[in-house]
């Protein structure tokens, strides 16, 4: 190809917007047999086909893998579907054990059997005590606070007790309350709470 053919072809390829097509379609009137090779295509149009195999070249260099972006895809979406199946059942569970926490407190006489405490409710969290006896509140105690209760005088568990336990309260701060309210003191060995009758109450 001459200078002036091959200048002529870059600015042709300069006015034609889509070089590849043209290249193209070159080759598609070769297969069907209406172009010669050896007659029809000019040096220009040697020039066209040059052109769409650097072409074609870079489209296989640049070409994109999208078999990896449907497996990442596919891994995402999973662990979204996984993470709401997750929420839903959490969310289940607490609407349960919120269901159960509303409900007159109870006490497990048997595996199988509960029964009401008499005295005690609960509320929003906050435990409410109408002449509940210390022993009961020393279960309530021990279940929220995990400590163990013990009378050091047997007498003292029938001691009754009218106020409330606030969840945001300290056990010390609660059996204060208690301890005004009713003759009775406390005090910690470990972490067992031991009530007594107070001093100024013994005889």
């Amino acid at each position: 190809m001459s200078n002036k053919e091959t200048k002529e072809l870059f600015d042709l390829m300069d006015q034609v917007p889509n070089a590849k097509r043209v290249a193209e379609e070159y080759r598609r009137l070769m297969r069907e047999g209406k172009l010669d090779p050896q007659r029809d295509v000019t040096d220009a149009g040697a020039g066209w086909l040059m052109v769409e195999d650097e072409l074609l070249r870079d489209d296989n260099a640049k070409s994109y893998n999208y078999k990896v972006s449907v497996v990442c895809v596919t891994i995402i979406l999973l662990g979204l579907g996984f993470s709401a199946w997750w929420q839903c059942r959490h969310e289940n569970n607490l609407i349960r054990q919120l269901a159960v926490n509303d409900r007159p407190e109870v006490t497990t006489v048997s595996n199988r059997q509960v029964m009401p405490m008499p005295g005690v409710e609960r509320k929003n969290g906050i435990y409410t005590f109408h002449e509940a006896s210390l022993r009961d509140i020393g279960g309530m105690i021990d279940k929220r606070f995990e400590v163990k209760v013990v009378f050091d005088d047997p007498a003292m568990s029938k001691q009754c007790f009218t106020g409330s336990m606030d969840p945001c309260q300290s056990l010390d701060a609660f059996m204060n309350v208690v301890k005004y309210s009713t003759p009775v003191d406390y005090y910690f060995r470990g972490s067992t709470l031991h009530i007594q009758q107070r001093l100024s109450h013994r005889r």
